[in-house]
């Protein structure tokens, strides 16, 4: 993690192998997402909240909520691409756009409020 404004406005570098595997949505009550890719070919699913079906609680500590079930659509990123979400938008990060491969994203948290 890198501290851009404290804990208001943090960096986070990531290394991920994307695959098929199913995971779940996911949104934020306190931070706005900036999913910017370094290196890859990410598609990254996008929904309003209204579209979730909680699957499980609010987890404060990780300021994470997860999501079954979701009909979203999907935004296809590449090097140098990102895609700003909200704490009103559930995500579904790391789904590859083709065959598996590796993304380098830099995630900047913005705490919203």
């Amino acid at each position: 993690m890198v501290e851009i404004d404290g804990k208001n406005v943090y960096a986070v570098v990531t290394e991920t192998e994307l695959t098929e595997i199913p995971r779940n949505w996911e949104a934020h009550r306190r931070y706005t997402d900036i999913q910017l890719v370094i290196h890859g070919d990410e598609m990254i699913g996008y929904a309003p909240l209204s579209l979730g079906i909680k699957d499980r609680g609010y987890d404060a500590e990780k300021d994470l909520i997860f999501f079954a079930d979701v009909d979203g659509q999907f935004c296809h990123l590449t090097d140098g691409q990102y895609l700003i979400l909200f704490p009103w938008d559930i995500h579904l990060p790391n789904h590859p756009a083709g065959q598996a491969s590796k993304s380098k994203k830099i995630i900047i948290k913005v705490r919203m409020d």
